[in-house]
């Protein structure tokens, strides 16, 4: 069958889905407007065959919008420009301001596994969740991964979170293409590993919290209890352990420095790494190093 329009007009502005209503099916909701400061929130929920039943509300929740459950009570809820409301009954309940204001589209997502939904900001600034649907400062994500080549983003272009290195944590596809890897458990080289030099490891982890590191000859995928093992584990060697700093700032970092030894035979060889986080029980990303001549 043809699709329904539920939503037209030269200042259609943004199209999202979520359960506004809290029945199980999500809805389908539109931002229109005519100007920045008031624009027009319709909600159209499907009546079968094709239909929808649209409620509209007019509110000042400018030219961004975001859905998600930012106060934990089961529905969607709406996060604009500069203000969080509330899905309440039918109708939308103004909540906490968000200071500064969004500048570009943004995602709402539980980017540091507390069960608070957090916001990313196009391309990569992240705002954490605080609970009723208030958000902390806006911090700007560090270095992005790049996976193809630059290209001119819009601050209309939301961002995307997926978790795209396994490691039970959401990462960031922003437009670009970009991708910034959240590092709230992660293994890292720092900086090309050279023959006959030595190497770094960074590893990130939440601050008081242990970990082993290991390392395998070999990559795999074998599922476990504590998240996919990605290292070959007939082969893997506990390398290191122990705990991250507990001072302030999430996340903390340790590192770990090998000596690469001179033997040309090396080069283009490769060493898996792995890690456990002993607070969350889960294990982290995969980090390949691969030596290269100097």
């Amino acid at each position: 069958s043809p699709p329904a329009v539920v939503a037209s007009g030269a200042f259609l502005l943004d199209l999202r889905a979520g359960d506004v209503d809290g029945d199980g099916d999500r809805e389908a909701i539109s931002l229109t407007s005519g100007a920045t400061s008031t624009s027009t929130v319709s909600v159209h929920a499907a009546r079968g065959g094709g239909a929808f039943l649209t409620t509209s509300f007019v509110l000042p929740i400018g030219n961004r919008l975001a859905v998600g459950d930012v106060d934990g009570d089961g529905d969607a809820d709406l996060v604009g420009q500069s203000q969080t409301f509330f899905s309440a009954g039918g109708t939308f309940l103004p909540g906490p301001s968000l200071t500064p204001p969004l500048a570009a589209s943004a995602t709402l997502a539980d980017v540091d596994d507390d069960g608070v939904l957090d916001l990313v900001e196009t391309p990569a600034t992240l705002r954490l969740g605080l609970g009723g649907g208030a958000f902390g400062p806006p911090v700007v994500a560090g270095a992005p991964v790049p996976i193809g080549p630059s290209q001119a983003w819009l601050s209309s272009q939301r961002p995307r979170v997926v978790d795209l290195d396994q490691d039970g944590d959401l990462d960031v596809v922003a437009p670009g293409p970009r991708v910034y890897l959240d590092a709230m458990r992660q293994v890292a080289n720092r900086g090309t590993v050279l023959l006959g030099a030595p190497s770094t490891l960074d590893l990130y982890g939440p601050p008081g919290g242990g970990f082993a590191l290991f390392a395998s000859l070999a990559a795999s995928e074998w599922p476990t209890p504590f998240g996919t093992a990605l290292i070959e584990p007939t082969v893997a060697t506990l390398i290191a352990n122990g705990a991250f700093a507990s001072g302030p700032g999430w996340p903390q970092r340790t590192s770990w420095t090998f000596a690469v030894p001179s033997t040309p035979a090396l080069v283009g060889a490769s060493l898996y790494w792995q890690s456990f986080d002993a607070a969350a029980s889960r294990l982290t990303n995969l980090a390949t190093s691969t030596v290269s001549a100097r």
